[in-house]
This record gives structure tokens, sequence and C-alpha cells, in this order.
């Protein structure tokens, strides 16, 4: 399956479907500037590629004009190359905004070349990509009829002779000077050249012409070499218009993501972190960085948390585009069916809420507590990532109650407690330098609240240090 990509150079840019802006690409051609691609909106204006920049500026003021970047476009071949492993294990990159698919092996876990191909050319279009596909039963074959706009399969060398008989020699996409001496012959369609004895075709215009027949057909091997995606995703959308409200940033960003899903899907991989910048004209990018609880890799959580993330962040200056980076690619975790399905969905619930507690309150506020084998109070407890399950501790026998909260600074202690427990002596810690030498205490007030005492000794003075939940 050959997929071909004739919008390439306007899908580098995110555009809002539901009020399509005039937009065109424009390239340098011979020192002048020519439209090289053009949206549904500078079409309805009578804006076609190849059209001089000055006259598409004058059949519509309300023009939009974007350089072309053939860097990017490639970049972004490349990303739904390695987008395309969820579906086969072999893709080859083309010249010309072509993929190739060897699907045979996969059509039956996808019931089929129909389904498969309404599957991919569906998932294409919550990218914003939108291909034409050729089924033949050669690489050669298959660009031929996706860059031809032929959907019809060839499943055979004979279905593929018909269907591209009536073509023009310029489908083949050979240098012009060989398809003018065709021409020049009087050969102008596939069907005609075909006719043509191979010896006279070799001998007048090379052996490669025949070897490329040959290879379109079916009659000599074409491998193609595996597509080997990279260790990380990085891609970069620009927008249509510079914006200063982050919920502009909603459709673009949740393009990205969903690329990022179809990478990670292909490769059995999952991220558990992200790195989205975004972009301004005049000053450095804005980072924004996104942890997770667990590695994942749903599209629509991730969209979730980074909205939640950008809702809190301060922009300086409008947003001209995203770039979104996902550096380490980890193992998806494993999972086992459960035996009770409530204990996995209140797993998922609670990841998913850790997640967007650190996006709403940053990574830093939220935090486990496990206990430690120390007698002091303020030493008995340690920070950890809720997320770490091995990271609880069970504290070691013989302390006196704790409280669940320890202030912070200690206050003076009200006379109208009363106490309830204690004293706890607690001596130690002198060889460290954090040395501690206080009777503790769990007292009441009128209205039932438990506190935690201490008084240090030799002194008489007692402070609260704590409350029991």
């Amino acid at each position: 399956m050959a997929l071909y990509f004739p919008h390439l150079a306007l899908e580098m840019i995110a555009q809002e479907d539901a009020a399509p802006m005039p937009l065109v690409v424009c390239q340098t051609v011979r020192g002048r500037q020519l439209v090289h691609a053009a949206s549904r909106g500078a079409r309805g204006s009578g804006i076609r590629p190849g059209t001089p920049l000055g006259d598409a500026l004058g059949l519509c003021a309300e023009l939009r004009v974007r350089q072309r970047d053939t860097a990017a476009e490639h970049a972004a071949l490349h990303t739904l190359a390695a987008w395309g492993l969820q579906y086969t294990d072999h893709v080859a990159v083309e010249e010309g905004h072509v993929l190739l698919l060897e699907v045979g092996r996969s059509l039956r876990l996808f019931g089929g070349m129909k389904r498969l191909r309404r599957r991919i050319l569906a998932d294409l279009e919550t990218l914003d990509h939108h291909a034409r596909t050729g089924l033949a039963v050669t690489p050669l074959g298959a660009r031929l009829l996706a860059r031809s706009g032929i959907a019809e399969p060839a499943r055979d060398t004979d279905t593929l002779a018909a269907l591209i008989r009536e073509l023009p020699v310029e489908a083949l996409e050979w240098p012009e000077a060989v398809v003018q001496r065709l021409r020049g012959m009087g050969v102008n369609t596939l069907g005609a050249l075909w006719r043509l004895p191979r010896d006279g075709l070799a001998r007048r215009l090379g052996a490669w012409l025949p070897a490329y027949l040959d290879r379109l057909t079916g009659y000599l091997p074409d491998p193609r070499p595996r597509f080997e995606p990279p260790p990380s995703f990085e891609r970069r959308l620009w927008l249509p218009v510079e914006t200063h409200d982050q919920a502009m940033l909603r459709t673009p960003l949740q393009r990205l993501l969903r690329e990022l899903a179809g990478v990670l899907r292909g490769r059995g991989m999952a991220v558990q972190s992200l790195d989205l910048r975004l972009l301004h004209a005049r000053r450095p990018a804005t980072h924004v960085n996104l942890g997770l609880a667990a590695p994942g890799r749903d599209p629509d959580h991730l969209l979730a948390l980074c909205m939640e993330r950008l809702s809190r962040q301060c922009l300086d200056a409008d947003v001209t585009g995203l770039e979104l980076q996902a550096g380490a690619f980890l193992p998806l975790p494993h999972r086992d069916t459960a035996l009770l399905p409530d204990v996995e969905a209140q797993a998922d619930a609670r990841q998913s809420l850790l997640d967007r507690l650190r996006a709403r309150l940053g990574r830093d506020a939220v935090f486990g507590l496990a206990l430690r084998d120390d007698h002091r109070p303020a030493r008995a407890w340690a920070r950890t990532d809720p997320a770490d399950s091995a990271s609880v501790s069970i504290a070691p026998p013989g302390y006196g109650p704790r409280p669940l909260w320890l202030l912070e600074h200690s206050l003076p202690c009200p006379p109208s407690l009363r106490r309830v427990h204690g004293p706890e002596r607690i001596e130690t810690g002198w060889w460290d330098g954090g040395g501690e030498r206080r009777d503790y205490y769990t007292a009441e007030d009128r209205h039932g609240v438990r506190w935690w005492l201490y008084r240090e000794h030799g002194t008489d003075s007692v402070r609260l240090c704590g409350v029991f939940g």
C-alpha cells in the first residue's frame, strides 16, 4: 500500500475546519514567488498552485502567506512513517511525499484490505492529514496508483497494466528529457510504451528503462529498505495565526498528541514525561513540562493534563507554534486481567487523579508520605512519589502515638489543654548533630481536638508541635 500526501506542505500548519481561512504556502522558483499549495479558502478565491504571489494577494485581501519548509515536510513524513508502524512492521519512506506499507501480513489482523484502508484513512483524518492510497502487487505500482489518484486495487500484474494503460508517460516521474523523447516518438501513454520492444528502448534510452518497467510489473524484485524509527519523538506544528489564548492551542495540541500515540502504538511503548514548547516570534520558547504517575499513551488523558497545565501558564507573548518532544520511550506496563475488575479501575482512577493534581498544582505540591526508622518526629517521615507503592513503610514497634500533621513551627501551649497520655521521652540523635531531648504528651482541648505537645529537658516551656486527625 502506498500513501501519497499531496497537501503535506499545507498540513504543516494547523487549521480550524469550522472556518478555513485563505492560506497559501509559497516557494521561490527562478527568482519568483509562486504559490506551491493553496487551502480551500484560498482556492475559493481562484488561487491555484503556480499562481504568482502578487496575483494571489490581488485576488484575496485576507490571504495569509507562509514560506514552504521542506525540512519540516521531511520530518513530518518520517513521523508519519513511525506512526504507520502500528499497521505493519515494514514501512519505507519515498521521495515525493510517499510512504510504502507492506500490509500483506496485516490483512488478517485488520479484517481485510478494505477495512485496513478505511482504518488508516480514518486515523489519518484525526491527524488532519489527507492521503491518496494505491494498492498493488509491486511498490512502484502502488506508488503510481496513489500519485495518479486510482483507488482501485491491483491484485495482479494484469489488473495493474489495465489500470495504468491510459495514464500519460509523465505519471512515471521520469526526467523531462526522457518524457520529451518519448513524446517525440509518439509515445504518449503507458499503454503505448508497453507495446514497444524492450531491446529498442534500451538502445535508445538506456538499460535502466526496461529494468524500471520490469520492477513496475513485478518481473524484477524491488526490495525497499525498512524505515528505522528514531528513539524519541519531536514534532512541530505552526499555527495559522498568532494567539494569546490557551484555549486556541487545544486543537493543534490534540493533533500532536494523537501523532505521538500512534508512534507509541507502533513501538509498543509509552511515555512518562513530555516537553511542550510554545513558540514565539521574537522571544525564546516557553517550556511546559508534564509528568505522569505511570507510563501511558492515551492521547485524551495527555490532552486533559496539558490543557490543565496550560491554564495556569502565564503567556508573555503570542504563540506562533507548538513543539512536542518525548525523549524517553518506556515499555507499556503489563496489565493482567484482574480477578476483581474494580481493583484495576481504582488503580487507574488513582493514577489519573495524581496526574490531574500535579498538572494543576505542580509536581512538587503533590507527594506521598512514608515512615522512616527514626524516633525523632521531624525525621520519622519522608516525602515520596505517591505513584510508588514500594515507598510505603510500616512504623517500627514500640513507638508512642504519632499525629499525621506536624506543625511547621511549634506554638505556645494554651493552659486549657488536658493531658491524656505521656510522657514519651525521646533522647537521641546526638551523633549526627540533630540531637533531641524532649518529653512528648498527648492532650485534648475543650472541643475534643487532640494535640501533641513537647517539653525540652531542663525547661518548663511546653509547646504544641502536632495535631491528630
